[in-house]
Order: structure tokens, then sequence, then C-alpha cells
């Protein structure tokens, strides 16, 4: 939210929001200044209306001084919610569309190319920082298993009986594995 809020005020927007698409359609993951009743209408026709189909179709940004008058945005929501004009920007993933940033203005003429160029800038940035942490989560998630199944592999090699691997097999795989009940089958 606080990206979205900054980006607005650099530019000037009086509203906005950040879309991620994927399997399910598009998914608002941030709003300002968007009212339920709009969010619900940018939803419902989300993919298949423009100005959002374009912007994903061509992975271009979107530059309008007048909505009313631009063929972009004929079939849109934004003049039914009182906008004038409106920047979108694709967040490009390679090539690869997977979002995009909408800002949009009570006023004619309030964006830029240049404001298009600094969106996409930002989007992109905040897309690759996302990605690197769920990269960076994945890792760590990784070496915790990994950790415990060599203390666990440790720990079982120390014990012959099938009750004392178990005892000892136990608070290891609970730690990985939160659960309340577990069988553990031992074959001697």
């Amino acid at each position: 939210m606080l990206g979205l809020r900054t980006l607005m005020e650099a530019i000037g927007a009086n509203a906005g929001f950040i879309a991620s698409v994927g399997g399910n359609g598009l998914e608002i993951m941030a709003t300002k200044g968007l009212s339920i009743e709009a969010l619900n209408l940018i939803e419902q026709s989300s993919l298949n209306v423009p100005p959002l189909s374009s912007l994903i179709k061509s992975r271009r940004s979107l530059v309008s001084e007048n909505v009313t008058a631009d063929a972009n945005f004929e079939e849109s929501y934004l003049s039914t919610l009182g906008f004038k004009s409106a920047v979108l920007s694709p967040v490009l993933l390679g090539d690869q569309c997977r979002g995009g940033v909408c800002l949009f203005s009570q006023s004619r003429g309030a964006f830029s190319e240049y404001d298009a160029q600094i969106i996409s800038s930002a989007a992109t940035q905040i897309l690759h920082a996302g990605d690197e942490i769920e990269r960076r989560i994945r890792e760590r998630e990784d070496a915790q298993g990994l950790a415990a199944l060599y203390r666990l592999s440790s720990e079982i090699s120390r014990y012959k009986h099938p009750s004392q691997i178990a005892k000892q097999a136990f608070p290891i795989i609970k730690e990985v594995c939160p659960y309340k009940r577990i069988w553990l089958s031992i074959v001697t």
C-alpha cells in the first residue's frame, strides 16, 4: 500500500490499484482512493474489457489525457467512475505480463509518458523484490528441512531398539512438521 501511495503522490493521481494477473484472472493487490463499488466493477470487467485487456495483450503502458475520447478506454469503467485521465503500466517479468499498475485522475491531461516510465520502473523493481523474497523463503525452508533430516539421521543411528528410535525421532519430526498426530513405522 505504501508503494502505491508513493507512486500516486509522485505523479499526482487521485486513485489507483495494483493488480496481479494469474490463473484466476485479475486479483487486486493494493488500492487507494477507490470505493468498494468501483473495485467490484473493476474486478468484474477485469481482463475482458479495455483498458486492462489492452494493457495485458500489448505489454505496453497506456496514457490517456481524456478517457472519454480515447478509443483504448471506450468500453471502460473509468468514465462511469468520474475519472478523466489514466495511466496504466504493465508489471513485466521478462516477456510475461504479471499484472499492472493503474492510476487515475479526475483532471484531464494529468499524466504523461514520463509518468508511465516512472510507474513501469517502480513496478518492475517491486516485482523483482517480491520474487527475491519468495525465493529466499523457499531456500530457508529447504535448508531447515535438510538440517532436520540430518539431525534425524544422526539421532536414529545411535539407537537399535524401535521404541528408542521413535522417542528420539518424534521431537525432531515435530519441529519440521507441526502435526498433532504422526504415525511412525519402523521396519527391522
